[in-house]
């Protein structure tokens, strides 16, 4: 199946002060790019948590052309991929030049801890 997905990356940027001088704060910033790619597996389960209701995971893999300079220097960047409407965690990317095979895992909050 050929799919199109927003790929978000995340930056963390040194503040800079009304003088244009670094402050020592550091703030977050997400780009988000926009990828065809192949889903090469496609599947879910459930994993028990610490709430009550089990956590829900992917287990999606997906073959993305990404052989721009950006993409290739900034893999460890690399947070999320949203699939189907929803952004999921990225859980890692293996290089398969020109494609990045990207494994998904669990629905993607936006927090610092993922």
């Amino acid at each position: 199946m050929r799919y199109c997905s927003k790929v978000g990356f995340r930056f963390t940027e040194e503040q800079k002060d009304s003088q244009g001088r670094p402050n020592g704060v550091f703030k977050e910033r997400i780009e988000e790019r926009t990828y065809k790619a192949d889903v090469m597996s496609y599947g879910y389960r459930n994993q028990p948590g610490e709430s009550i209701n089990d956590d829900y995971k992917i287990t999606n893999k997906l073959s993305m052309i990404a052989c721009d300079a950006f993409t290739i220097s900034h893999l460890n960047s690399i947070i999320y991929c949203e699939f189907l409407g929803i952004k999921w965690k990225v859980t890692s990317v293996d290089i398969q030049r020109p494609r990045l095979i990207v494994s998904l895992g669990g629905e993607y909050n936006g927090t610092s801890e993922e």
